[in-house]
């Protein structure tokens, strides 16, 4: 399938079916970076320091830094979508700063409590000391303790008592402890979690189809046809017939009969609902013995006039298949 930017017109090709892939523009609405970045951003920083006002009554492992992605990629998303960046490479980049900040941003919280906590001690033991010189009091502890001051020192300390990963109340002795270099690997598993997780949200809504003639995103996408063996062989014979303009063989393939069916195919379509611009269909394989476990096996752009005769043949196969 060759590649193009929803809304393009297929010139100067006579044989088979203009099948394409889309691609994004890498384009994107004036002054769309900065939004996105800063959404992301102050979401992220947000679920962060919440996570870690909570962590001190309840720590659930690598669940908390996956909410921050959530968080921060869904506010990335969001403002991908308004301002319509189709630059998917970048909206990762920008998903995945967020993501980290706000996971960063859940250790500075703990930092903040455990300086503050820390400082309140010393000026009880020492009534007339202000608070600068507590605070100083306790970064020269720290560096006298762990070789660093200030947040790098709280980390490095906090490694050394180890990490525990409480599961109810402060003191909850039970659960699994990280010490030494193990917690760090635990922090940077848990920050690239956190970034992952908003990075795939916002690369996934920058990859949705858009309309370039219309500057507007297509529609949701809509159930065109299901059933079928769904099997990998199909599938293959699908495709390759709709390359030809085979619709009635490719029909065929699609209501293949077998069986004990494990799986059906499920094909539905998106389209711009402002112009008769192409269409981009989805096909994905649907595990009927796994709750449904959905899994896409290509998408395509095709024209409407196309996909009208493909909708119909698969009409035409799924009533051949229900009268056998």
């Amino acid at each position: 399938m060759r590649d193009c930017a929803a809304g393009a017109r297929e010139t100067g090709d006579t044989g088979g079916m203009s099948l394409r892939r889309y691609v994004a523009s890498g384009r994107g609405g004036s002054g769309a970076i900065l939004p996105v970045f800063l959404a992301s951003l102050i979401v992220g920083v947000l679920v962060g320091a919440l996570e870690g006002l909570v962590s001190q009554w309840l720590s659930l492992f690598l669940v908390f830094p996956a909410l921050i992605g959530v968080g921060a990629g869904a506010a990335a998303a969001a403002m991908v979508h308004r301002f319509k960046l189709r630059a998917p490479g970048l909206a990762l980049l920008i998903g995945f700063a967020g993501g980290a900040v706000g996971y960063t941003a859940d250790h500075v919280v703990t930092y903040e409590r455990f300086r503050s906590e820390l400082i309140d001690v010393f000026k009880r033991e020492q009534p007339g000391a202000s608070d600068a010189e507590a605070s100083a009091e306790l970064d020269r502890q720290l560096a006298a303790k762990v070789g660093s001051p200030g947040f790098v020192g709280f980390l490095e300390l906090a490694a050394r008592e180890g990490v525990r990963v409480k599961r109810t109340g402060e003191k909850d002795e039970h659960g699994m402890s990280f010490t030494g270099t193990a917690a760090w690997i635990l922090w940077g598993a848990e920050l690239l979690i956190a970034a992952a997780v908003a990075a795939a949200m916002a690369w996934a809504k920058a990859r949705e189809p858009f309309c370039e003639d219309c500057d507007a995103w297509y529609g949701t996408a809509m159930p065109v046809a299901s059933g079928g063996a769904g099997s990998k062989e199909m599938y293959r014979q699908m495709t390759s017939a709709l390359e030809v303009g085979d619709v009635d063989g490719a029909a065929r393939a699609f209501f293949a009969p077998t069986r004990k069916p494990r799986a059906m195919f499920a094909l539905s379509a998106a389209t711009c609902g402002r112009c008769g611009g192409d269409a981009w269909c989805r096909l994905d394989r649907v595990m009927t013995q796994k709750r449904a476990q959905r899994s896409k096996l290509a998408t395509w752009l095709m024209t409407r006039s196309d996909l009208s005769q493909l909708t119909d043949s698969l009409g035409r196969a799924k009533s051949g298949a229900q009268g056998q």
